[in-house]
C-alpha cells in the first residue's frame, strides 16, 4: 500500500470519535510512562550535554515556506541552523546543510524515514514515539519527546509553554518550528532568526475544528506528493509563537527575530535578512 494512503487511513482511524473515546485513558497513561522513561534515557542525556553549548551565539531556524530560496540558504551555510521535515528537497539546489534536522510528525516520519536516515546531517532530532520505524543503527538520530495531554476533542490542546528542559520534554505547539525554538533557547543561543517561516497556509483548521481552504495561497513545497496530508492547526501554532515571544521578553538572554521575506508572521520583530551579513 502507498505510504501516503496508509498515513491518511491511520489518521482517519485515530481521529474517529469512537477510537478516541476508547483510547483516552490508555493514551494518557502511556504518555506519562513515556515521559518518565524518556528523561532517564540516553537521548535525554545527550540533550542535556547541549545545554548552553552555544551560549551567546546566533542561529537560524528554517521554515519550509514558499518564500524560502536556495540563495538565502547559501548565505547561512556557515551558520548554525535548524531545519525540518522535507527541507531535503532543496539540497540539490544549495550547498547549505542544517546543523540540526528535526521531524516530529509521526505520519511524516513513517512515510519518509528512509530519506531521513540518508540525510547528510550530523544530528537529527526525531519524535521518540516514532522509534518503531527505525530499523537502522543510525547514530545521528537522537530522540526527543513532546508531551501534551490527550483530549477527546481532537482540536484541543493544553495551553502552550516553552519547556526550559527539553531533555525531559517539549510542548508540541503543532509546529516543529516551536520545537526548534525550545531547543535553541536551551542550547543558549542569544539571537534566533526565523527564515522561511511564512505562517500562511492553504489549508488550516481553527480551535473549533473549522477547516478553511484558500486556493490563492501557495502550498509549502507545492507539488510534493504528500503536501496536503494534514491541515495546519493555525490557532495553536499562533499561540505557541506568542508564548515564545513572551518568554524572550521576560528573559534578557535570548531574542527571536523574523527574517522571513514576507509572510504573515508578525509576532516577532522583523529584521532584514540581508542586513545580517
Amino acid at each position: 500500500m502507498d505510504k501516503e494512503v496508509l498515513a491518511k487511513r491511520i489518521l482517519k482511524v485515530k481521529n474517529s470519535k469512537v477510537v478516541r473515546l476508547i483510547a483516552y485513558p490508555v493514551v494518557n497513561i502511556s504518555r506519562k510512562i513515556t515521559l518518565n522513561k524518556f528523561k532517564n534515557g540516553a537521548d535525554s542525556e545527550y540533550i542535556r550535554s547541549l545545554k548552553n553549548a552555544f551560549k551567546g551565539q546566533r542561529c537560524f531556524i528554517i521554515g519550509n515556506g514558499p518564500s524560502l530560496t536556495p540563495s538565502d540558504l547559501d548565505k547561512i551555510k556557515n551558520e548554525v541552523s535548524f531545519a525540518a521535515n522535507r527541507i531535503y528537497y532543496m539540497f540539490d539546489k544549495t550547498e547549505w546543510r542544517p546543523t540540526f534536522y528535526m521531524c516530529c510528525d509521526k505520519e511524516a516520519i513513517m512515510m519518509n524515514f528512509s530519506s531521513i536516515v540518508d540525510l547528510p546531517v550530523k544530528t537529527k532530532f526525531i519524535e521518540i514515539t516514532s522509534k518503531k520505524y527505525n530499523k537502522t543503527n543510525d547514530q545521528s538520530i537522537k530522540y526527543v519527546y513532546h508531551y501534551d495531554k490527550f483530549y477527546l476533542n481532537k482540536w484541543k490542546t493544553s495551553a502552550p509553554f516553552v519547556s526550559e528542559d527539553p531533555s525531559a520534554m517539549m510542548f508540541p505547539g503543532q509546529t516543529v518550528t516551536f520545537s526548534a525554538m525550545q531547543l535553541a533557547i536551551y542550547m543558549g543561543f542569544s539571537k534566533i532568526y526565523l527564515l522561511g517561516v511564512d505562517h500562511n497556509y492553504a489549508t488550516k483548521v481553527d480551535k473549533n475544528g473549522k477547516v478553511t481552504v484558500d486556493p490563492t495561497v501557495q502550498t509549502y513545497f507545492a507539488g510534493m506528493k504528500d503536501a496536503n496530508l494534514s491541515v495546519q492547526f493555525v490557532d495553536v501554532t499562533t499561540e505557541a509563537y506568542k508564548v515564545a515571544k513572551e518568554y524572550c521578553d521576560s528573559h534578557d538572554s535570548v531574542e527571536i527575530f523574523n527574517a522571513t521575506r514576507g509572510g504573515k508572521l508578525e509576532i516577532f520583530d522583523r529584521v532584514n535578512f540581508d542586513d545580517l551579513f
